[in-house]
């Protein structure tokens, strides 16, 4: 599989900022350092509903079939 240089631009630059690689950092360039308070949470626990809620989904469609 190929890399694009713009997935390691993306990498390099979270990186050298000290922030972990999570779903929140899609936020990150809009609410800067907001992002550290309350919305943290938030936004880490939306993202793992949804992704919950989102296998599940996959599963009953499977089911069904």
């Amino acid at each position: 599989m190929e890399k694009s240089i713009l997935d390691e631009v993306t990498l390099t630059y979270f990186f050298r900022q000290c922030l972990a690689l999570s779903i929140r950092l899609i936020l990150f360039n809009v609410f800067e350092d907001k992002i550290y308070g309350p919305l943290r949470f938030a936004t880490d626990f939306l993202a793992v509903i949804g992704t919950v809620f989102g296998i599940a989904t996959t599963q009953a469609r499977c089911s069904l079939n």
